[in-house]
């Protein structure tokens, strides 16, 4: 919505702390990236937009932090996107949404894969101090060393999709809680009362909160699980994971793989065995990535805004960008359930 200029909205519609770059955005009808692109580089904003961007700033009283603006001219007009393995399909449509929005605020974006190795990962943090990046997404968590520097220096970040445990570092994930209450309700829905899990990662804050949902979910309806398999988010851990469903005597009618390429590794080493998905068991993935709408069978899976996900990830660095100091909340988004035909009622 764009407000008039010589109308301020009221209170309760604008941040009800310190005015925030969002704010400007909101009230001068444009997006935050935009307002950053007039803060950083106003040359290349429309003269009319400029006005409109500088009347919300001083209708409001946006100021940007003093030390962060003197820092500022030391800017590269880059952001740093750090990936702790190798990237994922999954991963990749989130870049799509980062690469968007970064362009529209007048932003470069570096990729690098840390490799899960820390030195790596201190060379790379290394980069902002001497002025390579203005600040970082980091996808995949962290581990103790990296926390260490980002506890010992103010710099710009925002994690994507894991949470930071313990640091000052804003998140933008999706509802893993919620999304693997959906999944379960599904299966419960179309008759399962047996159903297992594989896991993801349960170092990371997803694997966890997927985890905890599923639990959760079967408690309320007064099930236990049947089987429970801590993998990780890969293909391997599917075809793992397989190899010990095949071995259980009381075998799961469905189960819920933590990521799409789990239950991708999952069913594909299944069928070898002669098992049909779902006329034997029924396979639930999430993420919804590409293949799942073209795997046989099409994959039931969690949708995750993915693009959201990249977009709201640089709105979130753009304000820390502008103050270090700023109070940035968490963004947990929504995912939906899209049911295709991996799962089915159960056979007797």
């Amino acid at each position: 919505m764009r407000w008039p200029l010589d109308e301020v909205p009221p209170k309760e519609t604008l941040s009800m702390s310190t005015p925030k770059l969002t704010d400007v955005a909101r009230l001068a009808g444009v997006s935050p990236a935009t307002v950053s692109r007039a803060i950083n580089q106003p040359a290349i904003v429309n003269a009319k937009t400029l006005e409109r961007i500088q009347q919300a700033i001083q209708q409001i009283g946006y100021e940007t932090n003093t030390a962060g603006r003197n820092l500022r001219l030391r800017r590269s007009d880059a952001l740093l996107v750090m990936i702790s393995d190798a990237p994922s399909r999954f991963f990749s449509q989130i870049l799509m949404g980062v690469e968007a929005e970064a362009s529209e605020a007048g932003y470069n974006v570096l990729v690098s894969n840390t490799q899960d190795n820390p030195e790596r990962g201190r060379r790379l943090y290394a980069s902002i101090q001497q002025s390579l990046a203005d600040g970082i997404l980091t996808f995949g968590g962290h581990n103790q060393e990296l926390g260490d520097l980002i506890r010992n220096h103010p710099i710009p970040i925002v994690g994507v999709n894991e949470h930071l445990e313990d640091l000052p570092v804003p998140v933008t994930t999706v509802n893993n809680l919620d999304a693997s209450r959906a999944i379960v309700r599904h299966l419960l829905e179309l008759g399962h009362r047996k159903i297992g899990h594989v896991t993801g990662t349960t170092t990371l804050s997803s694997g966890r909160d997927r985890l905890e949902g599923f639990l959760s979910e079967l408690q309320q309806a007064g099930l236990a699980p049947t089987w429970i398999c801590n993998k990780h988010y890969n293909v391997e851990s599917g075809r793992e994971a397989a190899g010990e469903w095949l071995c259980l005597t009381d075998r799961p009618t469905a189960v819920f793989c933590s990521c799409d390429e789990a239950a991708f590794g999952f069913i594909a080493a299944l069928q070898r065995k002669g098992i049909r998905v779902p006329a034997d068991i029924s396979v639930v993935g999430f993420d919804d990535i590409p293949l799942a709408d073209h795997y046989c069978p099409a994959l039931t899976t969690i949708r995750q805004p993915q693009r959201e996900l990249g977009v709201t990830a640089v709105r979130m660095l753009l304000e820390r960008i502008h103050d270090v100091e700023a109070d940035i909340p968490n963004q947990r988004l929504s995912g939906e359930l899209i049911v295709r035909e991996s799962t089915g009622p159960p056979t007797n």
